[in-house]
Parts: structure tokens; C-alpha cells; sequence
């Protein structure tokens, strides 16, 4: 563990990876807008907002930018924020599924995640994020403050360990490996059906 990489003295609320379109930069800058002087917005990543739309935005001016930084560096972002950031890219699914929760998860970070992310239905369930209204900063400033008196770390143990324990490598290795029998199985049925 390395130190505390943030200079400010708020409570942080980070977002991991990139801000691929102009909604996701319009929405960030009016919650720390909103948040302002409660809780500070840090983003580690680049700002690729013109991916979906041609227009680039910059961040606000109260968002504290610190790029793309070493992997193994990351942690420490996520060790000492308290919340982490999940943004849609836009309003349909194929577009929003976050690798940065398993991210945030690993790193025991409580997560605030916008609606039409598909992937967030596990950690949802296991109290280990929270939701807010697709596109309403307002929601998103809300449901913050909310987790924040917590001290936004509440994350029950035993949550967290069977969540990683559902979602490790070796579990969807599992889930892969019955899959492909039964498909085999269903393939062989087939062949003998058809005479083949």
C-alpha cells in the first residue's frame, strides 16, 4: 500500500477509466457542482468524450484530473477514496458494461452506479452499491451524500467475499467449462436425430 494520493481533505468519490462521451462529462460537472464543498470528484483516465458525438468537453474545473496513471498505482486511488464512480455512456446496455466495478470491488470500494449499467445487478444485490436515475446529477449528488455519513467503506465482509467468490476467474471457468458440455451434449443429441 502506497500513500494517500489525494491532496484534498473531502471525501473522495473516484471515477476509473475513461469519459467516453459528452453526457458522461456534462453529468460529472454538474455533480461536483453540486457536491461542492461536501465531497470532491476525482477521475483517474482520459477524457475521450468526443467517442460518441464529435464534441469535446472539458472537466470542470472542480474535478481533480489525474490521467492515466500505472495500474499498479491505481489501488491507492481506490484504497483511500470512498466511493467509486460507475457512469453509463449512453442510454443502451452493449454501451455500459463496466470492467472498473470488478475494479472498485476488489478494492473494497462501495460503488454509485447509474441506471442501464447491466453488469452492477450483483453488487446491487449484495448491498454493495448503490443506484442512481440515468442522467440526474441532482440523484447522483443525493444518493452520494447518502453513502458518505457511512463513511461510504460500509461494506459488510461477508458481502464482499461471496460476491468475489461468485464472480472469480475460477467460478466463470466453471460456468464456461458446463456450458460447453452441455452444448457438446445438445450438438451430439442433434447429430443423432438427424441420422448423422
Amino acid at each position: 500500500a502506497g500513500p494517500d494520493p489525494y491532496v484534498r481533505r473531502l471525501p473522495v468519490m473516484l471515477f476509473l477509466g475513461s469519459l467516453a462521451s459528452p453526457r458522461m462529462i456534462r453529468l460529472i460537472n454538474e455533480a461536483a457542482e453540486r457536491l461542492w464543498g461536501r465531497m470532491a470528484i476525482h477521475v483517474v483516465g482520459r477524457n475521450k468524450s468526443r467517442l460518441y458525438g464529435g464534441e469535446f468537453l472539458p472537466l470542470s474545473p472542480l474535478i481533480e484530473e489525474h490521467g492515466e496513471i500505472p495500474e499498479e498505482a491505481v489501488w491507492d486511488y481506490i484504497r483511500y477514496a470512498r466511493i467509486g464512480l460507475a457512469l453509463a455512456a449512453g442510454p443502451d446496455p452493449f454501451d455500459n458494461d463496466l470492467s472498473k466495478i470488478m475494479s472498485y470491488i476488489r478494492g473494497g470500494l462501495p460503488i454509485l452506479c447509474e441506471e442501464r449499467i447491466p453488469n452492477i445487478g450483483q453488487a446491487l444485490r449484495s448491498g454493495l452499491a448503490r443506484r442512481f436515475a440515468f442522467g440526474d446529477a441532482g440523484d447522483l449528488a443525493r444518493v452520494a451524500l447518502m453513502m458518505e455519513p457511512s463513511g461510504g467503506r460500509e461494506i459488510e465482509p461477508e458481502a464482499l467475499d461471496s460476491f468475489i467468490d461468485r464472480n472469480s476467474w475460477s467460478r466463470r471457468a466453471e460456468a464456461l467449462y458446463r456450458f460447453m458440455q452441455k452444448l457438446i451434449s445438445f450438438r451430439e443429441k442433434g447429430k443423432r436425430g438427424w441420422g448423422l
